[in-house]
């Protein structure tokens, strides 16, 4: 039984956080998942529920695996929405991306 004690959903509500989460799963390091979610006081079932709501899907770590490239939170430059960019070249929504 984890004992890990729980915090509210705060502990990820800044998205200071994030970018480490999406380094660390695409990287597949489970361990240093592990070690993540105890230091941030949570358990790696709240960690990873957070890395599908950024939109870390399992097609996006495959294919930042494969062509190598980092993806993060952004900015969307059109609305200012954040939202989970594949890349550098990847500057804006999805939403703002399909009315061009």
């Amino acid at each position: 039984m984890d004992t890990t004690p729980e915090r509210p959903e705060g502990v990820f509500a800044d998205g200071s956080r994030d970018q480490r989460i999406i380094d660390l799963t695409i990287a597949g390091d489970e361990e240093a998942l592990r070690r993540f979610s105890a230091k941030a006081g949570t358990r790696i079932e709240r960690v990873r529920a957070r890395a599908r709501r950024i939109g870390l899907t399992p097609r996006i770590v495959r294919g930042a695996r494969r062509a190598g490239t980092r993806p993060s939170r952004r900015k969307c430059l059109r609305c200012d929405q954040k939202f989970l960019s594949k890349g550098r070249h990847n500057r804006l929504c999805s939403r703002c991306a399909r009315k061009s």
